[in-house]
């Protein structure tokens, strides 16, 4: 994973656009647990911000492990 990609998943959502992350960007958090937790935790830490947009929001609580 370049490091471009990896800060462009980020931004996505750091950057308060809601941006939908793209199908390259949802292959790569899908296949790195390493990035899946940290977005995971991400998200369970500021649902309250309203920086995730739905279908990101979608893709993490549809593939977490419980």
């Amino acid at each position: 994973m370049t490091g471009q990609l990896y800060d462009s998943i980020f931004l996505a959502v750091s950057d308060g656009s809601q941006r939908e992350w793209s199908e390259e960007e949802k292959k790569v958090i899908l296949s790195n647990v390493e990035l899946f937790q940290k977005l995971e935790c991400w998200m369970t830490n500021s649902l309250s911000d309203g920086c995730w947009h739905d279908a990101n929001y979608d893709l993490l609580i549809t593939n977490m492990s419980f």
